[in-house]
């Protein structure tokens, strides 16, 4: 803009270094986004070193920072990692979103229908980039499966069933927030037991589950971020027509030993790692650290039992019952917002059909069982309201 405004060619500026210096030299102006989903344990500390006067107590507040970052450095190091011999997958749940989306603020006091929309998996390490080819997203409605560990477990296995593994790979690495209803738990285990033991190729020796830090889990959070203003950026699947959704809690309560009776501490590993034996069982250790390796390689199945004479779970129907109030309060926004005739708009066929079957599911089950999927608190709140 200066050099336009010259006439004379000697008075204009060739560099634009110079602006460039005395913007970010003598200007105390910074650029950023607000920060969400801050973690936690760094905002509790930094309050800590910024209010204490005490030189002693400082400095310990901030060597318990910089050892906290050090640790999720250490797993994002993990995420980061690309050799031949190792795939990474890391997965996430994106939020609950509502049905029907309308501006009608009626719709805040309602019930209100949950798409789980979407369990994404991405293939490859943070530094890859993301296109349909490495992002597979999982998605259905509650009234047709809840959003548990037996419907997690079934994407992933689903996802680690049809992967084009290469020779060269000998270790999957698996990385997931540490939310124990749906990523860290026993059914999880289970289902990479029987998927290392029944499934895998040969060449596959081990996978990897890794936790990071709490407060430190974004994974494909950037997935999401694209998915909201380009709906084309990944490949998609729906149970029931793309996959089974199989029973794996069951199948880890009849196989497993019960986490309390294991060899290590459930709750405080970061890392957990199966290993196929010499005998074609599968071994699980579980890792305090990232880097460090100090555990053992045990069985946890009960006694008497082979994990390679299992058996694949059964199937979970399509289905869930909901509420009747919940239905009721569909109806009600649907006709508030679009009419009395809103049964007859063809903008409107698909809450039809789905109402339709979220009916039929209603009076072919026992409502009395008070049973909430995950991300439902607001449904408990509108109940109270």
């Amino acid at each position: 803009m200066y050099n336009n405004e010259q006439p004379d060619e000697l008075l204009k500026l060739k560099k634009k270094t110079f602006f460039q210096k005395i913007f970010t030299t003598e200007y105390n102006i910074g650029f950023g986004t607000p920060t969400t989903d801050a973690c936690s344990k760094c905002i509790e500390l930094k309050g800590k070193v910024k209010n204490k006067t005490n030189a002693q107590t400082k400095n310990k507040f901030m060597t318990d920072m910089a050892f906290h970052k050090m640790r999720y450095k250490a797993f994002f190091r993990k995420l980061q990692e690309k050799r031949e011999d190792l795939l990474t997958l890391s997965f996430y749940c994106q939020k609950n979103l509502v049905l029907p989306k309308v501006q009608d603020q009626t719709a805040y006091y309602s019930r209100q229908i949950y798409i789980y929309n979407n369990f994404s998996i991405v293939k490859g390490s943070s530094k890859d980039g993301l296109s349909p080819e490495n992002v597979f997203c999982y998605t259905w409605m509650e009234h047709e499966h809840k959003k548990g560990a037996n419907e997690i477990a079934s994407a992933v296995f689903h996802q680690l069933s049809i992967l084009e593994l290469l020779a060269s790979v000998s270790t999957i690495r698996l990385c997931a927030d540490g939310c124990g209803g749906q990523n860290r738990n026993s059914i999880i285990i289970g289902m990479l037991h029987y998927f290392l033991a029944k499934v895998a190729p040969p060449n596959i020796k081990e996978i990897q589950v890794i936790f990071p830090i709490t407060g430190h889990s974004f994974l494909p959070d950037r997935v999401f971020a694209s998915i909201e203003k380009k709906l084309q950026h990944s490949t998609i699947f729906r149970p029931g027509t793309d996959l089974n959704i199989y029973d794996w809690k069951t199948f880890a309560e009849t196989y497993f030993k019960k986490t309390g009776s294991w060899h290590f501490k459930f709750n405080e590993a970061k890392r957990f790692i199966l290993t196929k034996s010499a005998q074609q069982n599968v071994l699980l250790r579980g890792e305090t650290s990232y880097n460090s390796d100090i555990s053992t390689g045990k069985l946890i199945v009960k006694k008497g039992i082979k994990i390679k004479s299992a058996t694949l779970p059964g199937q979970i129907p399509m289905g869930v019952a909901l509420k009747a109030v919940k239905i009721q309060d569909v109806k009600n926004l649907l006709k508030k917002h679009f009419g009395e005739t809103w049964t007859t708009m063809e903008e409107c066929s698909f809450y039809q059909n789905v109402l339709e079957t979220m009916t039929a599911i209603h009076e072919a089950e026992d409502l009395e069982q008070d049973e909430f999927c995950e991300g439902h608190e607001n449904e408990q709140l509108a109940d109270r309201v």
